[in-house]
């Protein structure tokens, strides 16, 4: 397993790398906040190549079903960079939106 963490403790690391987070809550709430967080993707972000459905699935491939960058590109035809690229963007973006969720209270 590349994680020293299950998910979802590893995406909410990876969101919360710079800042310190400590949530009461359970695994199940903080997925539950996660979906909410991805799903708000759709409505507040727009690109042609770089859907919120590729987004989403880019990181649910990564953090729910642990697959590498590699498995990915093969899956969506591109390079593994431009799934680092894309990973990337939308953590940023989440981080943006976690300020309104309860993961960080």
């Amino acid at each position: 397993m590349r994680f020293d963490r299950p998910y979802p403790q590893n995406l909410l690391y990876d969101l919360m790398l710079a800042q310190r987070c400590d949530s009461n809550l359970t695994d199940e709430e903080i997925d539950q906040e996660f979906n909410t967080v991805l799903s708000s993707l759709t409505s507040m972000y727009h690109v042609k190549k770089d859907t919120p459905a590729r987004m989403q699935e880019v990181i649910r491939l990564y953090y729910q079903d642990n697959k590498s960058y590699v498995e990915i590109a093969k899956i969506f035809g591109v390079s593994k960079g431009r799934v680092g690229q894309i990973k990337g963007k939308t953590l940023r973006i989440m981080r943006g939106r976690l300020k309104d969720s309860r993961l960080c209270s």
